[in-house]
């Protein structure tokens, strides 16, 4: 079934349509590793100070230069 555009508030066809995007800020922040997926190279971290939309707590992608068999849960890094 194909939507109406009437059923699409303006406001929303306005955010879409006016959205900017940035190239991402490297960051170098501290916090602690909460858990590791192995199987998808990502670990849940929790972070000291937050990131630009108020999160301490993030998903991180782990470049393969990084073996997640070598981090541990509860010790302190800086990502």
């Amino acid at each position: 079934m194909v939507k109406k555009k009437d059923d699409i508030p303006d406001w929303v066809t306005d955010e879409i349509q006016n959205a900017k995007f940035e190239k991402p800020k490297k960051l170098k922040i501290s916090g602690y590793v909460l858990e590791m997926y192995q199987e998808d190279n990502k670990i849940d971290t929790q972070l000291y100070e937050p990131v630009e939309d108020g999160r301490q707590i993030v998903t991180m992608d782990l470049s393969e230069k990084i073996k997640i068999s070598e981090l541990e849960k509860g010790l302190v890094y800086e990502f």
